[in-house]
């Protein structure tokens, strides 16, 4: 199960360090996080993938860990991995040019100093 939360702080410093640790001290990993400063000070948003029946668990020592002010949690159910994601597609060049290539650059070509 992967679940994503969204953590308001009013210190920056050391929080994802500490959110890191309870984590994983809670049976799940830390699978992206973001950070961003905002008027009232931090947000952090925190996706986490572990067991389903470990989540209250989670939920409860983030919601009373004292460095967060308050947090929202968006749960999604992932039966196994996720989708791999398709690279964006290279655009392909030929290996070689094509026919009548040389003749047009001959064709349009400044002539040089000789």
């Amino acid at each position: 199960m992967e679940v994503e939360f969204t953590v308001l702080s009013d210190r920056r410093e050391g929080l994802l360090r500490e959110l890191g640790n309870l984590i994983i001290h809670s049976g799940f990993s830390l699978v992206r996080q973001r950070m961003s400063t905002i008027e009232s000070g931090v947000q952090l948003w925190l996706r986490v993938s572990g067991r389903e029946d470990r989540l209250l668990e989670l939920e409860e020592r983030l919601g009373s860990h004292p460095l967060v002010l308050s947090f929202e949690s968006e749960h999604q159910v992932t039966d196994g991995p996720a989708a791999p994601v398709a690279p964006a597609a290279k655009p392909v060049m030929p290996k070689r040019p094509p026919r009548g290539w040389g003749e047009a650059c001959r064709a349009v070509a400044v002539p040089g100093p000789r």
